[in-house]
């Protein structure tokens, strides 16, 4: 059976796609008073799961951005990526305050505990995909 092969451009796109998505989700979820299916899961799972798909969609997303094949211009655009996912965690807690919510330094500790792995995972992940042996 042949197998799809997916070049950077459009793992590129699809990461940016589900970076887009997951984050909606994320304002949705942690600023919404009473966000739908609230309190199902325990919080730190919901908080896991969140910031590691955003992690790996972001870091993702970095990895196959076309800024040039200057190291520089990619080194810039992975800092930014990690700098981004490193300060939305603590910052949606500081809104959840605004907000009216209960704002929990732990939960931004799971959001960055979650968010690094998974950005630097994404990072990894195209040279991982390459180095893979055909069959």
């Amino acid at each position: 059976m042949p197998r799809l092969a997916l070049d950077s451009y459009w793992l590129g796109i699809l990461a940016r796609g589900g970076a887009v998505v997951t984050f909606l989700a994320s304002v949705y979820l942690l600023l919404a008073k009473h966000p739908l299916g609230a309190g199902r899961l325990p919080d730190w799972v919901g908080h896991l799961v969140l910031f590691a798909a955003l992690g790996l969609c972001i870091g993702l997303s970095a990895a196959t951005t076309r800024a040039g094949e200057a190291s520089a211009a990619r080194r810039r655009v992975l800092l930014a990526g990690l700098v981004a996912i490193a300060l939305y965690g603590p910052l949606t807690e500081v809104a959840q305050y605004v907000v009216g919510r209960d704002a929990e330094w732990s939960d931004a500790a799971i959001d960055i505990a979650a968010s690094l792995p998974a950005f630097a995972l994404g990072t990894a992940l195209p040279r991982l995909l390459r180095a893979r042996p055909q069959l």
